[in-house]
């Protein structure tokens, strides 16, 4: 079956590099694709496009809703962790098929194709959440900073309002001591009036008796 499928893929137009370890890799449209020989089962055909994305570009939580997006929604394809990256794979058993290998083979990259193009959506679609919520952080850092700014503002007020309080308190004190001395003013020329009255009084009375001893 080895030389079969090899055989097909070549007929098909792609060239095939070993990989060592793994087995026999290969371009499509940009894509790199993995024909992954098992010894044991040579009825058993798996292509793969190993990598997608590596783990160290995106969270691990997006890391497994991205797989279970793929797995729930495509067909025929499943998306595994491998490595540091995340591997979509076609496997299937063929049996009876051996004289359809081109046909399948060219089905199975065609889909594999196809879940590439979802998993690039479903990544944006992921990015783009993140990127929502770092906006929804910055805008309540800019919303505390605001708070802490009125905080501040309030204070300030408050300051304001204890000086203000302050100084009127002040000028009550001024205006009492300002009430004191216009009430002792007023006292004063009060007096200054009896001690006229006096004065005027004794005159009166001196000339009284100046002019009595006059007429004696």
């Amino acid at each position: 079956m080895k030389e079969e499928v090899m055989k097909t893929l070549e007929e098909l137009g792609f060239q095939l590099t070993e990989e060592e370890g793994l087995g026999y890799s290969f371009d499509y449209e940009g894509l790199k694709c993995l024909w992954m020989y098992n010894e044991d089962d040579e009825e058993f055909l798996s292509i793969c496009l190993p990598g997608i994305i590596s783990m160290d570009d995106m969270s691990f939580p997006n890391i497994c809703a991205l797989m279970n997006s793929i797995n729930s929604t495509m067909k025929y394809v499943k998306a595994y962790p491998m490595g540091k990256g995340v591997w979509i794979f076609y496997e299937r058993e063929v049996l009876g098929e051996e004289n359809n290998l081109e046909e399948l083979i060219a089905h199975m990259i065609l889909r594999l194709e196809m879940a590439s193009n979802f998993a690039r959506k479903e990544i944006e679609k992921l990015e783009a959440g993140d990127n929502e919520e770092e906006d929804e952080d910055e805008f309540d850092d800019i919303n505390e900073e605001f708070d802490e700014d009125e905080d501040e503002f309030d204070d300030i007020n408050e300051e304001f309002d204890e000086d203000e309080e302050s100084g009127d308190n002040v000028e009550t004190g001024d205006d009492e001591e300002s009430d004191e001395d216009e009430e002792s003013g007023d006292n004063e020329d009060d007096s200054n009036k009896v001690n006229e009255e006096e004065a005027k009084n004794a005159d009166a009375k001196q000339e009284g008796e100046t002019t009595g001893n006059d007429k004696k």
